[in-house]
């Protein structure tokens, strides 16, 4: 299983870089914080992905981030076989993510969730 700084590093050089420099749980949760967000990301530019599935998927992951949807449910509907997009393996590692956004202080959890939920609103938008 691949670790959220693997992860990180695989979706970017260059901001992994400022990122993992940021000490303790300040660079944990922005670090959280960016991986949420390459997962709205893959929804919304994934060309294997009609616009309509798009809004869709975004709508859902938005429900996840809410508390209110099944995450596993969400990462099955990942079918494409390409392996080469770092957001799509972020994607599929969604329940980790989650996972290590969980263990975050309630009131830092917040913080995030309410930010990548705006942001994923407007993408469906």
């Amino acid at each position: 299983m691949l670790t959220l700084k693997e992860m990180l590093r695989a979706t970017s050089r260059t901001f992994s870089i400022g990122i993992e420099r940021l000490p303790g749980i300040l660079g944990t949760s922005v670090m959280i914080a960016y991986l949420l967000l390459r997962v709205s990301d893959y929804f919304e530019d994934d060309d294997n992905i009609s616009d309509t599935d798009k809004v869709h998927l975004l709508e859902m992951w938005d429900t996840v981030l809410a508390g209110q949807g099944d995450v596993t449910q969400l990462v099955a509907r990942i079918t494409s076989s390409d392996e080469s997009n770092p957001d799509k393996t972020v994607a599929r590692h969604a329940v980790q993510v989650l996972d290590a956004l969980h263990a975050l202080p309630p009131h830092i959890q917040s913080i995030i969730i309410k930010h990548i939920r705006n942001t994923t609103q407007g993408m469906a938008y």
